[in-house]
């Protein structure tokens, strides 16, 4: 069986500790990341991956889900026989990239 992430939506906020140079990353109570490594990066730096990380996991089962419902667009538009052939080409090589995407985003790694 496989383990599921955190629920979304997460979101990021400076730790208890009052610490405006570290960012938290996780779902309600629940961490999941801290950025903190200011010898390393500068605050604003941090603050922006903080901000990216979010984005990117809240946005991620939309855009899967968005991205396959335009593929099964696409199939029915290249069944339609309405394109001309390099046209129909085309969307074909772009359904065969979306679907290597999925795949190898729905791999994890």
């Amino acid at each position: 069986m496989e383990t599921k992430h955190t629920p979304t939506p997460w979101k990021w906020r400076t730790p208890r500790t009052g610490c405006r140079q570290a960012y938290l990353v996780g779902s309600g109570e629940i961490p999941i990341a801290y950025l903190a490594q200011p010898e390393l990066q500068d605050p604003r730096k941090r603050k922006a991956n903080a901000t990216f990380i979010v984005r990117a996991c809240n946005s991620h089962d939309a855009l899967l889900k968005e991205l396959r419902n335009t593929n099964n667009c696409l199939i029915v538009l290249c069944g339609a026989d309405l394109l001309r052939s390099d046209m129909k080409e085309a969307i074909e090589d772009q359904i065969k990239k979306n679907y290597a995407v999925l795949s190898e985003t729905e791999k994890g790694e």
